[in-house]
């Protein structure tokens, strides 16, 4: 009894322990305590000098083997205790490695993750000074046209540099009129819907913006109220594709002083799948810790379970040898 009892709680203190080497170490130790004068070692491999030894494994792992010394000192029951301390040992090192990979592949993926949101939000902040820099653009050209209204030739090398600028953006750019007309458009919004200047002009806002927006009412009327917006809009390229867009626009007055909108349009699809799959490895993770702690727990309720069924089995060998006294007391033996 005393026995078991020193040995479950030698295992028991193990499995507390978060260091492979201290676990082997206090088990060969504590082992070579328990069941003196036998005694104890660990070795990652079988030798052909050693005389006994048991295998150190689970049903997924091999972590070595605990050679015994004086083995022939033992009794069928306490050879069967080494071995069961033994499959233990093995659940307990297999525990740890598993922790270890766990904690391994959670901290990549968070470094994974953190290395994204970092470059995504660099993409953010250049587009937002890009962004920025197309609006100030725009504004210094509509107050250079609003200034050389009388002059035509100032006026054509006005248009000139405007149309490179326009040309040049990465941003998809428009000239319109605010019921939807389109008067001009750069090269990056004719690759940016698959349509030629003529074919957008053509077809107008209908042509490109997804008829399933339900925020462009709202970003109309508070353009009409502030002069100009920011928002994002569904867009539709000429195969009938759908994506996602930031989208500034103003209203100025052209040198007629007739209203006119200006836009900027940027594609997002990249950001929003960079966003997608941040959040899709997030939920893997959380689904493999998920995983990975109920196979823990239940591997830790078998040994739990193992070690009531070998203290109760202790507890009625105690049981049956009072009873064995107590009748050789009454009769006199």
């Amino acid at each position: 009894m005393e026995t078991s009892y020193d040995l479950i709680m030698l295992m028991l203190n193990l499995s507390r322990l978060d260091d492979k080497g201290e676990v082997k170490e206090l088990f060969t130790g504590g082992m070579s305590e328990i069941f003196k004068p036998v005694g104890f070692d660990y070795s990652d491999k079988a030798g052909s000098e050693v005389k006994d030894f048991f295998e150190v494994r689970t049903l997924l792992s091999q972590y070595g083997y605990v050679r015994i010394d004086n083995p022939e000192s033992l009794s069928g029951e306490r050879r069967q205790m080494i071995d069961n301390a033994v499959q233990m040992l093995a659940v307990i090192l297999e525990r740890l490695d598993f922790e270890k990979r766990l904690k391994e592949e959670r901290d990549s993926l968070e470094k994974i993750a953190e290395e994204r949101l970092l470059e995504l939000k660099k993409n953010i902040k250049d587009l937002h000074r890009s962004r920025n820099a197309s609006l100030n653009l725009i504004e210094d050209m509509e107050e250079e046209i609003a200034k050389r209204i009388s002059y035509e030739k100032d006026l054509a090398e006005s248009e000139e540099k405007y149309r490179l600028i326009l040309d040049n953006s990465f941003d998809a750019i428009l000239l319109t009129v605010p019921d939807g007309t389109i008067l001009s458009v750069n090269k990056a919004a004719c690759k940016m819907f698959g349509m030629t200047e003529e074919e957008l002009i053509k077809g107008g806002k209908d042509a490109i913006l997804d008829p399933d927006n339900p925020g462009l009412t709202d970003m109309l009327s508070e353009r009409s109220k502030k002069g100009k917006i920011k928002g994002e809009l569904i867009f539709r390229r000429s195969d009938g594709t759908r994506f996602p867009a930031e989208v500034s626009t103003s209203l100025y007055s052209d040198s007629k002083g007739e209203i006119r909108s200006s836009m900027i349009i940027s594609d997002i699809t990249e950001r929003r799948e960079t966003e997608n799959k941040v959040s899709k490895l997030r939920e893997q993770l959380r689904q493999e810790l998920d995983q990975k702690t109920l196979e823990l727990r239940e591997r830790i309720t078998e040994l739990e379970r193992f070690q009531k069924a070998t203290i109760e089995r202790e507890f009625r060998i105690k049981e049956l040898r009072d009873e064995v006294a107590k009748l050789k007391a009454e009769q006199g033996v």
